[in-house]
């Protein structure tokens, strides 16, 4: 067996919901691309061409509910998120 480290292949995302908006940061990979969704699976929101390994999401404009965030990263390797605006 080898001392490699060995990394997960998800995204290890961190997102942190705030009143205005949300922030999201990653420790190992580039977010690519996120998409506000709402339950129905309509795209609200979609920022692409990142490159980044935090972003500040803003969610003023947004109407109250639940929605999902889908978080993709460079890698092509995507996590999605449950967010209840209030």
């Amino acid at each position: 067996m080898s001392n490699d480290r060995v990394y997960s292949k998800k995204p290890a995302l961190s997102p942190t919901l705030k009143r205005q908006g949300l922030s999201l940061a990653t420790k190992w990979e580039f977010i690519k691309s996120i998409a506000l969704l709402d339950f129905a699976g309509k795209e609200v929101c979609i920022v692409n061409n990142l490159k980044t390994t935090k972003i500040e999401f803003n969610l003023v404009d947004v109407a109250f509910g639940l929605y999902h965030l889908k978080v993709t990263s460079n890698s092509g390797i995507s996590k999605i998120f449950k967010l209840v605006k209030q």
